[in-house]
């Protein structure tokens, strides 16, 4: 930590020492100390948004998923958040990836798909032609069986794809035949 702290203290404008001395807080299952987050906040709403803090929600809350090696800490994560939406340099689009990524927060790390889907849903509203959106948002219906809200989801996204998506990516339409089979729009296989 006082290698991180050193590198945060000469770093200038470099936001990664930052974020990886909060996470050594979260990985020792403690609490990263007041004048920490108040800098992490202070340096999230003030800098110029460069796409690792744009990423900063993920960065932060990417070890409290199951998988990861530190338990939950919504009110870190609601302060990156918050940190993020008051910067003035923050467009739409930015503003639709830090919500997608709260709700991925909600959804993967607290399972509270309820509140996923309120956030998604504001994504949406600030980005309505995004695909991979769209599919994230479909798969939160799909997981609380919200089977007629994703079937109207597909219909969306079916008009969405293009003809380059359909050619060249072959991930999304796996996932999008797999969603729609799971809505019951597409025939079961044998």
């Amino acid at each position: 930590r006082r290698r991180l702290a050193t590198a945060v203290r000469v770093g200038d404008d470099d936001f990664m020492p930052l974020i990886a001395l909060v996470n050594s807080y979260s990985v020792a299952d403690t609490e990263p100390p007041m004048r920490l987050r108040a800098r992490l906040k202070h340096d999230l709403s003030t800098h110029a948004l460069t796409a690792q803090r744009l990423n900063a929600v993920y960065l932060v809350s990417r070890c409290q998923h199951p998988d990861g090696s530190c338990p939950p800490r919504p009110e870190l994560v609601l302060d990156v958040v918050g940190a993020l939406l008051e910067n003035p340099n923050l467009n739409p689009s930015g503003r639709a990836l830090v919500l997608q990524q709260l709700a991925n927060y909600y959804a993967l790390a607290l399972a509270d798909y309820a509140a996923a889907e309120r956030v998604m849903a504001e994504v949406l509203e600030l980005t309505p032609d995004n695909f991979q959106q769209r599919l994230g948002f479909t798969h939160i219906l799909l997981a609380q069986k919200k089977y007629a809200a994703a079937r109207i989801q597909i219909e969306i996204l079916q008009t969405q794809r293009s003809l380059w998506r359909r050619l060249v990516d072959p991930e999304s339409n796996r996932v999008l035949d797999k969603a729609a089979r799971l809505a019951g729009v597409l025939e079961r296989g044998p």
